[in-house]
């Protein structure tokens, strides 16, 4: 689940505190080096261990399940 107003480092730990990734400070990397921005949307998502950051990225950049 995203809340509202988060930043990529904020994002970022949340996803590593749910183990979805294995470093929060690689995956801001990565969301700067794909130009992904602060482009997510708050909502509740189903993301796995096995995508890529890239399927992440475009994943929370969409809508997802608002609550």
């Amino acid at each position: 689940k995203i809340p509202e107003d988060v930043n990529g480092k904020q994002l970022a730990k949340v996803l590593e505190e749910n183990g979805l990734i294995e470093d929060a400070n690689v995956f801001v990397i990565q969301m700067k080096m794909a130009d992904f921005g602060e482009t997510v949307k708050a909502g509740t998502y189903e993301l796995s261990t096995s995508m890529p950051p890239s399927e992440m990225f475009k994943i929370l950049s969409s809508n997802g399940d608002e609550t």
